[in-house]
């Protein structure tokens, strides 16, 4: 029997986020005033995770919601504010999920997976695996990417944080009340011949799914990177999936206990990032 079947084993999402699976804290869902810092060998940053009308463990610090929410149909948001300490190339760095085993998936499966082809140009998976995984390069799966040369700035005062920009080398948190990540490229950093200054994520997120555009950008330490990965169809209170034209499945029918993790990653597999997003159920 499906664990949420089960009248005695009433599941709730706990999120937590760490450099890694195994050093992880609680994430304070929907505190847009209180992103959680995250400091690794190769990045530093922060991290805000909102998932709308939030109905799992309250780690201290959550809000049932976000302002973030109120023009919009989104059902999460995961935005992150990013310094890599060293030179990569825009093709090194993908966002993504894996899982130790095999997952147990539902009929259709294929369908959403095409779907997601068809979301993000730069997708690629293997689900049906003993080992399954799917990955998009950073620079075309994010929804809203803001990139500038990240001039040092003191929070205002309303933030809380116990360590201050200026001591991680960061510019201020953007969205102390929800505010979304507008989409922007300091001319300096990226513009394309035929479009000029890129501030359109479609044309970003084309212009970076073709390879050789990717292995050509650098990332630096010079650059801050504010990026917001959202979307309307996956709901984490009920953990189902909700697609144009009917598609509806929920996660628990087929949840086998696997741990469902967000990461940031080398596309070689030789680097971690961060582990900047964990789904876990507790009684």
């Amino acid at each position: 029997m499906p664990a949420d079947r089960c009248p005695c084993m009433p599941f709730r999402l706990r999120v937590l986020a760490g450099p890694s699976i195994s050093d992880l804290r609680p994430v304070a869902v929907n505190n847009d005033a209180e992103p959680m810092t995250i400091n690794t060998p190769h990045i530093i940053g922060r991290l805000c995770v909102r998932i709308r009308d939030f109905t799992g463990i309250p780690n201290p610090g959550s809000s049932r919601t976000s302002p973030y929410f109120l023009q919009n149909n989104d059902q999460y948001s995961i935005q992150v504010q990013v310094r890599f300490k060293r030179v990569w190339s825009a093709d090194d760095i993908v966002f993504g999920n894996e899982f130790e085993r095999k997952l147990n998936l539902p009929p259709g499966s294929s369908i959403a997976l095409r779907f997601v082809q068809w979301f993000d140009p730069g997708f690629e998976a293997d689900i049906f695996s003993d080992r399954p995984w799917a990955y998009s390069p950073l620079l075309v799966t994010m929804n809203a990417l803001r990139v500038d040369r990240g001039e040092l700035q003191e929070h205002p005062i309303r933030d809380t944080n116990i360590v201050r920009s200026r001591e991680l080398g960061l510019p201020a948190w953007p969205s102390l009340d929800g505010e979304r990540v507008v989409e922007s490229w300091e001319p300096s950093i990226l513009s394309l011949p035929q479009h000029g200054v890129l501030n359109d994520s479609s044309e970003r997120r084309r212009h970076f799914s073709v390879q050789p555009n990717r292995q050509s950008f650098e990332i630096t330490p010079e650059h801050v990177y504010d990026m917001d990965f959202f979307n309307p169809y996956l709901d984490f209170n009920n953990y189902a999936l909700r697609l144009p034209g009917g598609f509806r499945f929920r996660v628990l029918d087929y949840w086998d206990g696997q741990v469902s993790q967000a990461i940031i990653y080398r596309s070689r597999k030789t680097t971690l990032f961060t582990n900047f997003l964990i789904g876990r159920f507790h009684k």
